[in-house]
């Protein structure tokens, strides 16, 4: 989901309270902001002076604690949203939340279906680190890598030019992030229980990947 200027200020309070609470000394901490930063934040806080002043001292914090982290802020009271993103300037980033966690163990993902040509080259399972990996080509000009996570949540940015968008994987969100200056490439993130899937694909198309992912059990 893209992150509104509403969403910002709601999910704020918490996002600047995990950064606080991260710091070994915040009484004492002081950060010098770039000149360019604090422009920025000044015409933020004077659009929002009259209404909510404390709300934008406190995104300022939230905004500071999400670069200092690599994190995006969420969306505030949405707890059911697994997936929070947000772009600027081609840089993409991204935090995939997993839906529960369990006891249960781990459970290898399966393809129910693969597209024809498709020849699996590489497979291996950690229980231990909680992670699966398939890596299956056609030819050379075609492949494509699933990984499977648990445990932990899923946090990562995409530095070149992309393009994000929201897309359904078996009626859940998921994530599609295109290169643009390389369209063959692709990536496809979303969660299903306790685990977060990547697909990674070359030489595929957004629809086929989607298809793929589609097909992927547990």
């Amino acid at each position: 989901m893209m992150i509104s200027e509403e969403a910002l200020y709601a999910a704020a309070p918490e996002a600047a309270e995990k950064f606080l609470s991260a710091l070994p000394d915040r009484e004492d901490c002081v950060h010098d902001f770039s000149p360019d930063f604090e422009a920025r934040m000044a015409t933020l806080l004077r659009r929002q002076r009259r209404r909510r002043h404390w709300r934008a001292l406190l995104a300022a914090a939230a905004v500071l604690g999400a670069l200092a982290a690599g994190l995006s802020v969420g969306a505030g009271d949405r707890t059911d949203c697994q997936i929070y993103w947000s772009q600027t300037d081609g840089e993409l980033r991204y935090v995939i939340r997993l839906e529960h966690t369990t006891t249960r163990p781990f459970q290898d993902a399966q393809l129910r279906c693969v597209p024809e040509g498709f020849i699996l080259v590489r497979g291996s399972t950690s229980e231990i680190r909680g992670e699966r990996s398939l890596a299956y080509r056609r030819g050379e000009d075609a492949s494509f890598t699933l990984m499977q996570t648990q445990g932990e949540d899923l946090v990562g940015s995409k530095g070149t030019a992309c393009q994000g968008s929201e897309v359904e994987v078996n009626g859940r969100l998921g994530l599609l992030v295109e290169e643009e200056t390389d369209s063959t490439e692709k990536d496809l993130l979303w969660t299903d229980g306790p685990y977060i899937f990547a697909l990674h694909g070359k030489g595929l198309s957004a629809e086929e990947l989607l298809e793929i992912a589609r097909n992927v059990t547990w």
